[in-house]
Protein backbone atom coordinates (compact mmCIF):
# COMPACT_ATOMS: atom_id res chain seq x y z
CA UNK A 1 0.00 0.00 0.00
CA UNK A 2 2.82 2.49 0.92
CA UNK A 3 4.50 1.82 -2.66
CA UNK A 4 1.52 2.23 -4.52
CA UNK A 5 0.61 5.60 -2.37
CA UNK A 6 4.37 6.83 -2.91
CA UNK A 7 3.71 6.19 -7.07
CA UNK A 8 0.45 7.82 -7.04
CA UNK A 9 2.27 10.82 -4.97
CA UNK A 10 5.11 10.98 -7.94
CA UNK A 11 2.55 10.68 -10.60
CA UNK A 12 0.79 13.61 -9.36
CA UNK A 13 4.04 15.80 -8.61
CA UNK A 14 4.99 15.66 -12.03
CA UNK A 15 1.53 16.68 -13.56
CA UNK A 16 1.34 19.28 -11.41
CA UNK A 17 5.28 20.12 -12.51
CA UNK A 18 3.74 19.55 -16.17
CA UNK A 19 1.28 22.25 -15.84
CA UNK A 20 2.81 24.43 -13.40
CA UNK A 21 4.43 26.71 -16.50
CA UNK A 22 1.55 26.81 -18.62
CA UNK A 23 -0.89 28.05 -15.84
CA UNK A 24 1.83 30.53 -14.26
CA UNK A 25 1.78 32.05 -18.43
CA UNK A 26 -2.01 32.03 -18.41
CA UNK A 27 -2.30 33.67 -15.00
CA UNK A 28 -0.11 36.09 -15.90
CA UNK A 29 -1.71 36.98 -19.29
CA UNK A 30 -4.92 37.44 -17.40
CA UNK A 31 -3.80 39.87 -15.17
CA UNK A 32 -2.26 42.01 -17.68
CA UNK A 33 -5.55 41.80 -19.44
CA UNK A 34 -6.91 42.88 -16.53
CA UNK A 35 -4.22 45.88 -16.12
CA UNK A 36 -5.01 47.17 -19.41
CA UNK A 37 -8.55 46.63 -19.82
CA UNK A 38 -9.00 48.97 -16.37
CA UNK A 39 -8.58 52.53 -17.56
CA UNK A 40 -10.12 51.50 -20.63
CA UNK A 41 -13.40 50.60 -18.99
CA UNK A 42 -13.32 52.83 -16.71
CA UNK A 43 -12.91 55.90 -19.39
CA UNK A 44 -15.65 54.12 -21.34
CA UNK A 45 -17.73 53.99 -18.46
CA UNK A 46 -17.07 58.18 -17.47
CA UNK A 47 -17.31 59.32 -20.51
CA UNK A 48 -20.92 57.20 -21.02
CA UNK A 49 -21.81 58.95 -17.66
CA UNK A 50 -21.26 62.14 -19.02
CA UNK A 51 -22.73 62.00 -21.76
CA UNK A 52 -26.22 60.80 -20.13
CA UNK A 53 -25.86 63.79 -17.70
CA UNK A 54 -25.30 66.22 -20.46
CA UNK A 55 -27.99 64.27 -22.65
CA UNK A 56 -30.24 64.22 -19.55
CA UNK A 57 -30.39 68.16 -18.85
CA UNK A 58 -32.32 68.86 -22.26
CA UNK A 59 -34.08 65.40 -23.41
CA UNK A 60 -37.35 65.54 -21.07
CA UNK A 61 -37.96 69.35 -22.90
CA UNK A 62 -37.17 68.06 -26.53
CA UNK A 63 -39.99 64.50 -25.45
CA UNK A 64 -42.37 67.40 -25.12
CA UNK A 65 -42.03 68.64 -28.71
CA UNK A 66 -41.47 64.64 -29.49
CA UNK A 67 -38.47 65.57 -30.71
CA UNK A 68 -36.84 61.74 -29.85
CA UNK A 69 -33.46 61.32 -31.58
CA UNK A 70 -29.93 59.73 -30.58
CA UNK A 71 -27.56 62.42 -30.18
CA UNK A 72 -29.64 65.31 -30.48
CA UNK A 73 -30.44 66.13 -26.50
CA UNK A 74 -26.39 66.16 -25.92
CA UNK A 75 -26.13 68.56 -29.29
CA UNK A 76 -28.67 71.21 -27.82
CA UNK A 77 -27.36 70.76 -24.18
CA UNK A 78 -23.64 71.99 -25.54
CA UNK A 79 -25.08 74.71 -27.53
CA UNK A 80 -27.07 76.38 -24.78
CA UNK A 81 -23.84 75.78 -22.75
CA UNK A 82 -21.72 77.59 -25.63
CA UNK A 83 -24.85 80.38 -25.36
CA UNK A 84 -24.37 80.81 -21.63
CA UNK A 85 -20.55 81.00 -22.22
CA UNK A 86 -20.81 83.51 -24.80
CA UNK A 87 -23.24 85.33 -22.87
CA UNK A 88 -20.51 85.03 -19.65
CA UNK A 89 -17.89 86.75 -21.71
CA UNK A 90 -19.70 89.88 -23.20
CA UNK A 91 -21.18 92.50 -21.25
CA UNK A 92 -24.82 92.65 -21.55
CA UNK A 93 -25.21 88.86 -21.15
CA UNK A 94 -23.21 89.55 -17.50
CA UNK A 95 -25.33 91.82 -16.75
CA UNK A 96 -28.24 88.98 -17.25
CA UNK A 97 -26.03 86.68 -15.49
CA UNK A 98 -25.73 88.99 -12.53
CA UNK A 99 -29.31 90.00 -12.51
CA UNK A 100 -30.33 85.94 -12.57
CA UNK A 101 -28.09 85.10 -9.77
CA UNK A 102 -29.36 87.86 -7.72
CA UNK A 103 -32.88 86.71 -8.17
CA UNK A 104 -31.75 82.98 -7.29
CA UNK A 105 -29.85 83.97 -4.14
CA UNK A 106 -33.04 85.25 -2.95
CA UNK A 107 -34.98 81.95 -2.65
CA UNK A 108 -33.47 80.33 0.75
CA UNK A 109 -32.41 76.66 0.00
CA UNK A 110 -31.43 77.71 -3.44
CA UNK A 111 -29.26 80.32 -2.15
CA UNK A 112 -27.37 77.95 -0.22
CA UNK A 113 -27.04 75.25 -2.78
CA UNK A 114 -25.65 78.21 -5.43
CA UNK A 115 -23.31 80.22 -2.85
CA UNK A 116 -21.69 76.93 -2.19
CA UNK A 117 -21.43 75.89 -5.53
CA UNK A 118 -20.59 79.11 -7.18
CA UNK A 119 -17.81 79.11 -4.44
CA UNK A 120 -16.16 76.01 -5.32
CA UNK A 121 -16.31 76.85 -8.93
CA UNK A 122 -14.69 80.06 -8.36
CA UNK A 123 -11.82 78.34 -6.27
CA UNK A 124 -11.16 76.03 -8.87
CA UNK A 125 -10.95 78.79 -11.78
CA UNK A 126 -8.65 80.64 -10.01
CA UNK A 127 -6.53 77.29 -8.69
CA UNK A 128 -3.89 77.65 -11.87
CA UNK A 129 -3.93 81.67 -11.91
CA UNK A 130 -0.04 82.61 -10.99
CA UNK A 131 -1.08 85.93 -9.93
CA UNK A 132 -2.84 84.52 -7.13
CA UNK A 133 1.10 83.95 -5.64
CA UNK A 134 2.87 87.57 -5.12
CA UNK A 135 5.68 86.23 -3.46
CA UNK A 136 7.61 83.23 -1.92
CA UNK A 137 7.78 83.68 2.10
CA UNK A 138 9.56 81.55 4.48
CA UNK A 139 7.79 80.41 8.13
CA UNK A 140 9.07 79.01 11.60
CA UNK A 141 7.13 75.60 11.69
CA UNK A 142 6.85 73.49 13.33
CA UNK A 143 9.25 74.67 15.72
CA UNK A 144 11.82 77.34 15.61
CA UNK A 145 14.69 77.75 13.47
CA UNK A 146 12.69 75.17 10.95
CA UNK A 147 11.77 77.21 8.33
Amino acid sequence: MDERFHRFRQKITGLAQQWRAPLIALRNRLLAGIAVSIPLVVTIWVLNVAYNFISGISEPYLKIFGINYPGIPFLVTLALLLVVGTMATHVIGRRVLGFAERMLMRVPVVATIYAGVKHIADSLKGFNNTANFKRVVYIEYPSEGCK
